[in-house]
């Protein structure tokens, strides 16, 4: 059930650019796949029977955290990172402890000192991996 919409998958295209290994594949309910996944939660707005069983079948077995008092709108976020494929620590740094974009200067900051863009919040264990993988030493 594959529609027109294009399901980017930012850490992936980070890898590709940058040679490192942050993407993430995630098994999800119901054996989709993750581009039948993110076409079933676009767009965000329309609701349907199938989004809404999608949601409420995501578990543990699925993500690894304790996601069974994390509300509707969390799990819907958790879904749309798995399925771009960002990392778990990513997900949770968005998703649960609610840092955004506008919150993340120091990370960004540093990022952009390298020449490295990401095109989704990068936690700090995420970035962490990213400069070892890549062998940056730490900002003094």
């Amino acid at each position: 059930m594959l529609d027109n919409n294009y399901n980017f998958k930012p850490a992936l295209y980070f890898d590709c650019t940058y040679g490192t290994n942050v993407h993430t594949c995630y098994k999800f309910p119901f054996g989709l796949n993750a581009d039948e996944v993110y076409n079933i939660l676009t767009p965000c707005w329309k609701e349907s029977l199938e989004k809404t069983n999608l949601i409420e079948s995501l578990n543990d077995s699925h993500f690894p955290f304790d996601i069974k008092n994390l509300t509707f709108e969390q799990k819907y976020h958790i879904l749309q990172g798995m399925a771009a494929g960002l990392p778990i620590d990513d997900i949770i740094y968005f998703s649960i402890d609610r840092i955004l974009a506008y919150m993340n200067n120091d990370i960004k900051s540093e990022m952009k000192y390298f020449s490295l863009k990401a095109q989704w919040v990068v936690s700090p264990k995420t970035w962490n991996r990213i400069k070892e993988q890549l062998k940056i030493k730490e900002l003094v």
